[in-house]
This record gives structure tokens, C-alpha cells and sequence, in this order.
């Protein structure tokens, strides 16, 4: 992991398209079981709010990748992970965000650590910070405080590409000596994956698992054969093997959203995850049960995603039973224009006749 502050070049409004992007990608959905695969809106900010939401992940996290200076002031075990629910009042998506608090050690006062996820590059990103900013001194001085908080700002970027954005907030004043002058920010800390595999932080007791995990993502199509190189890596297969099950489940589903969707590549993938015959029989198991009970879903996000056949097909189907149903039902069509508008057979249209209470059978 690396950390990054010294970016020259700065174009807001390029940005504007990644920006749009990301706002697409809403808060995941958290619901999941160990061994199937979670329903997701957004794979990458849902891996991350599941590692990061645990109060030792964090710490170790901030421990190992923020500078000694931005922490020696505050005490990691007084961490509060906050609800952000005034944030979202406010207007403002935490699209992959988590709020931290801590007290400050041997004086009064608090310190708030905002850690953001991005998976995209955000040419706005220090404006964001300074939102997210004003909205935690609001909340804290609405509970009753008297003194502002201490606030620092870090972004975890796992993206593909290089990121060009500069962290520092006084970079996008036209004369940044003036600017600062009159409203200075402090630039946000910026994370990023290590490039090579063999790197220690892909074998680290507490966030190896996780960190490649997004290292696999990062490649999409390849994430399979990413993770294939992993394990040909004797440290990383002794570390990995050796997971508690579920941390390899969870980074097994990740990369398996970006793998494609044939049953022997689904499979290969699994190999690599468990440990032994008994378990894959398990997580398979779990994974046709959860196709079954939310298939439809599942295969929305990934059909537009990454374009599963079954998804895709489930989707269209019920599209085109709703425009029938609006057709004879609303516009009071009959069965001929019907068929000849949507492609449904007669007996298709016979079933959705049959689904109203009111319904009469038309020869």
C-alpha cells in the first residue's frame, strides 16, 4: 500500500463523467450468507463496508498505512464506527464512506477519521471531503459539544487506473496562495493498492485477503487468472489456505462477480477457495440456493454488468409480461395485437389472463 499526495494535474470538470458513474453505484445491500453469494449493487463498496465495519480491520488498516503523525494524538481503542443516517439527510451519498471516532489521548476533544472507498477516479474528491467535513462538526456540535473535532480525511483507491487528481484542496484555487489564505484544507491521505503481488500487504494477517481480493477485481475479465497467480505464490497459498472460512468466502465472492459466467469457470474459482471437497459442496449448495431465491436480482446487476445470459433473459421475460399485462389490462388491446406486439404466445397470454381475478378467456 502506498501513499500518494503529489498530483499536478487538476481538470474539475473532467472528472464530471466519474463522478456520474459513481453515483450510480449506491449503497450495497448487506445481506448475505457465509458461503453464498451476497446480493450486491456495487461489489466494490460492498467488500469494503464489510471489512472496513469492523473495528479491528480498521485499526489495523490505519495503523499500518496512516503516518505516525496523523494518529500518536488520538486513542485507536476508543474507535466508534458513527451512523452517518444525518449525512444522508443532508443530501450527501456515502457511496463507499465510514465515519470513525476517537477520543484524543490525555486531553478533552475527539477526532473523526472519514475513510472513503473509491473504485473510480473523482476530480472533486477534496470537495467531497469538505461536505462530509461540515456535516460531522454540525452533528457533533447538534449532541451537545462546545469545541469543534479534530478531522482527518482518507481515500482507499483500488481503481485500474492511474489517479491524476491532486489531494491537496488549495491545488484548485486559481491562485492557490491567496486561496489558502482565506479557507485552507488539509490534503486528505491517499492509499492505494501495491502493484506487485509478492508485496507483504497481500499476505497481512489482518487485510491480505481483502486487499488482494480488490487487487483481482481491478483486472475484470482476468479476475480468475488473477487470483490463479495468487496462489501459485507460496506465501500467499499458505496464508490464504489457512483463512478462517469465511474471510475466504468473502474475497472468493468478490472476485467471482468479475469471472465469467460458465459453470467450469465458476468452478475453478471455488477450487481455489476451499479447502476440501466437503466445503465446496456446501458453498455450492448455498450459491443454487441463492440463484433460486434471488435470481432475478442477481442477475439484473450482473447482466448489466458483466452480461449473464440467465440474468439477462429473467429480466427481459418479466419486462415483457409487464407490458402485456398493461396492454390487455389498461389499454384494453386485443389478444392478436398483443401477441404480435410483445412475441408471447397464446398460452403465454392465456397464463397472464389467468394471474387477474376478473379475467375472461378469449377464444
Amino acid at each position: 500500500m502506498k501513499q500518494k499526495n503529489d498530483n499536478k494535474e487538476i481538470t474539475i470538470l473532467d472528472g464530471q463523467k466519474n463522478q456520474k458513474t459513481e453515483q450510480k453505484n449506491q449503497e450495497t445491500d448487506q445481506k448475505s450468507q457465509e458461503g453464498g453469494l451476497p446480493y450486491i449493487k456495487n461489489p466494490h463498496n460492498d467488500l469494503f463496508c464489510r471489512v472496513f465495519s469492523r473495528k479491528d480491520k480498521a485499526r489495523a488498516f490505519f495503523k499500518k498505512y496512516l503516518q505516525a503523525s496523523r494518529l500518536d494524538f488520538i486513542s485507536l481503542r476508543s474507535m466508534q464506527i458513527m451512523d452517518s443516517q444525518h449525512m444522508l439527510e443532508l443530501g450527501l451519498n456515502l457511496y463507499g464512506d465510514l465515519i470513525y471516532k476517537f477520543r484524543l489521548k490525555n486531553k478533552p476533544g475527539y477526532c473523526y477519521i472519514a475513510l472513503e472507498h473509491q473504485s473510480t477516479i473523482d476530480y472533486t474528491m477534496p470537495f467531497r471531503f469538505l461536505r462530509y467535513d461540515a456535516s460531522i462538526i454540525l452533528k457533533h456540535l447538534e449532541q451537545g459539544n462546545k469545541k469543534l473535532p479534530i478531522l482527518q480525511n482518507v481515500l482507499f483507491y483500488t481503481g485500474s487506473r492511474p489517479w491524476k487528481a491532486s489531494a491537496k484542496f488549495d491545488d484548485y484555487y486559481e491562485d492557490p496562495a491567496i486561496g489558502a489564505k482565506y479557507l485552507h484544507v488539509e490534503e486528505f491521505a491517499f492509499i492505494q493498492l501495491e502493484k506487485e503481488k509478492h508485496h507483504s500487504a497481500y499476505i497481512d494477517k489482518d487485510l491480505g485477503y481483502c486487499l488482494a481480493a480488490f487487487k483481482c477485481g481491478m483486472k475484470r475479465n482476468k479476475a480468475y487468472e488473477e487470483f490463479k497467480k495468487f496462489k501459485e505464490i507460496p506465501a500467499f497459498r499458505d496464508y490464504f489456505n489457512n483463512l478462517p472460512r469465511a474471510e475466504r468466502i468473502l474475497a472468493g465472492s468478490y472476485i467471482a462477480i468479475f469471472v465469467g459466467d460458465s459453470k467450469e469457470e465458476q468452478e475453478n474459482l471455488l477450487t481455489l477457495i476451499v479447502i476440501n471437497e466437503q466445503e465446496k459442496e456446501d458453498i455450492m449448495r448455498s450459491l443454487a440456493q441463492k440463484y433460486r431465491d434471488e435470481g432475478i436480482e442477481i442477475g439484473q446487476y450482473r447482466g448489466i454488468e458483466i452480461g449473464i445470459e440467465k440474468g439477462i433473459e429473467k429480466g427481459i421475460e418479466k419486462g415483457i409480461e409487464k407490458v402485456a399485462q398493461n396492454m390487455l389490462f389498461n389499454l384494453h388491446l386485443d389478444l392478436d395485437t398483443v401477441q404480435k406486439a410483445t412475441g408471447l404466445t397464446p398460452k403465454d397470454l392465456q397464463q397472464i389472463l389467468k394471474k387477474e381475478k376478473n379475467w375472461t378467456k378469449l377464444d
